[in-house]
């Protein structure tokens, strides 16, 4: 008899490490292969439906565990499959997923739910709000059940509970479902479940968790940059208390594999006396892994740094965006330029390596701004750095402002008095060639702080792993 679960979570990511891996490997580098972070969202949920005794099994990625996908699906009875769609990014993406499973499901009537960031942004996408459209768009991508909430843990459960007891679902809030030729929308309940009471219960996981994990200590973001949306989906910034944090962190100090927590918060240093009472925390429990996080600059200083430094920091990601203050203003990063190279110094200084993240193209972009981020990557010495050509999602705060700038167009089609997406593409190129002695990285930087910090040869990994996005292969499902 077939083991019977009520539900099977199912994550996605878009790319895998396939030809990297197989690059280090055919060097002898095998032990430095790269390898992604536990499925934030997986450890979620799965702790979620766990404390309300809801059976649940997962597939971490679905783009690395097909042949587990498919062993699972024929030897466990299983009443739903739950896929989260946060990184995806294209209707495409989904529907692929969506026609895969259907394919190597044998039980074609285990209902297929989805949920996450990006089915949410696309349910409520201005362009599709008309009801045609939108019915179309949903049978296109095939699943059974959408959730329409940027949280969804509580919906996901009574969607879960009611499927298993052959109840209708049109009572659950935040849903579209299925019924004979149509989609029913059903109304909007927002959720408010509080981290505080949903810590990943890391024990559930153990046998498949490798060397990084995630960790979120809050949600949503106290800032509100104006190329970014997310303050606005998640809602009201909170976080929770120290003392949770370490009884997670108790539990993952037990875990064999783990070498690096990833603190996933938009901003990990916020607030300055939260963040160094963490430290000091992890600097008391004497905990066997280390640690990276979104950090920003403005908000350190000597004593945070040392801190960072004693509690086994390896790494921070820099949202620098631009090294003009007239484009930081822009974006609403509320930092001066002296700021940001306040807090490189004291990361260099104190040895933590450092991740900055660039934009080309916002509004106010020219090829003078351009040229002014190029100089101040060099002025800070910044070693590892991503840039990337400004994608204009309408949902975020500078949508607002498009007359000002006379802004036009979306996603990557767009321009504004000062430039266009094409034109921003060439100097995203320009930046790259410019910068000859700072490496534009590609891959995560987890990974490479990682790796600096069991002293491997960077240069050697460089040479034969080339920085190239390509390398991201993105799975094709069939």
């Amino acid at each position: 008899m077939k083991k019977a679960i009520d539900c099977l979570l199912i994550g996605y990511l878009g790319y895998n490490y396939s030809k990297i891996n197989e690059t280090l490997e055919k060097n002898g580098l095998s032990s430095n292969k790269m390898e992604k972070d536990f499925n934030a969202a997986i450890a979620y949920l799965g702790t979620y439906l766990n404390k309300r005794n809801v059976t649940f099994d997962y597939i971490n990625y679905i783009e690395d565990d097909m042949e587990m996908l498919k062993e699972k699906l024929e030897t466990l009875d299983i009443s739903s499959i739950g896929l989260s769609t946060t990184y995806c990014t294209s209707i495409q993406s989904v529907e692929s997923i969506v026609a895969f499973i259907k394919k190597v499901n044998p039980n074609k009537d285990v209902k297929i739910i989805l949920g996450g960031a990006y089915i949410t942004k696309l349910i409520n996408d201005s362009e599709l709000q008309d009801n045609m459209v939108l019915q179309y768009v949903l049978k296109k991508i095939g699943a059974d059940i959408y959730i329409n909430s940027f949280q969804g843990e509580e919906t996901l459960y009574k969607v879960i509970m009611g499927l298993k007891i052959g109840a209708t679902l049109d009572d659950i809030p935040n849903i579209l479902y299925q019924y004979e030729s149509k989609y029913i929308r059903n109304e909007l309940v927002p959720e408010d479940n509080k981290l505080e009471d949903n810590i990943v219960d890391w024990s559930l996981f153990a046998d498949r968790v490798g060397r990084t994990v995630p960790v979120r200590t809050a949600i949503s973001c106290p800032f509100s940059c104006s190329y970014c949306s997310y303050h606005i989906n998640a809602g009201k910034y909170r976080y929770v208390d120290v003392d949770i944090i370490e009884k997670e962190l108790n539990s993952i100090d037990k875990l064999p594999n783990v070498k690096t927590v990833h603190f996933i918060d938009d901003t990990f240093n916020v607030p300055v006396d939260r963040f160094k009472k963490i430290l000091r925390m992890i600097i008391r429990n004497k905990y066997k892994f280390n640690w990276c996080s979104f950090i920003r600059c403005q908000f350190l200083d000597e004593e945070a740094v040392q801190l960072m430094k004693e509690s086994k920091c390896i790494g921070t990601f820099l949202g620098i965006e631009s090294g003009n203050q007239y484009v930081l203003n822009n974006m609403n990063k509320r930092v001066k330029l002296e700021e940001l190279v306040k807090g490189n110094q004291l990361l260099e200084k104190y040895g933590i390596q450092r991740f900055g993240s660039f934009i080309v193209g916002f509004p106010g972009e020219t090829e003078e701004t351009v040229n002014d981020t190029i100089q101040f990557i060099k002025a800070i010495n910044l070693k590892y750095y991503g840039v990337a050509t400004w994608y204009y999602d309408t949902r975020t705060p500078i949508h607002e402002l498009k007359d000002k700038y006379k802004l036009i167009g979306k996603d990557y089609n767009w321009k504004h008095e000062t430039m266009d997406f094409n034109r921003a593409m060439e100097l995203n190129q320009y930046v790259r060639n410019q910068l000859t002695t700072s490496i534009h990285f590609v891959q995560d930087p987890t990974w490479l702080f990682q790796l600096i910090d069991e002293k491997v040869d960077i240069n050697q990994i460089l040479e034969i792993v080339p920085q190239d996005p390509a390398l991201f292969t993105v799975h094709n499902f069939k």
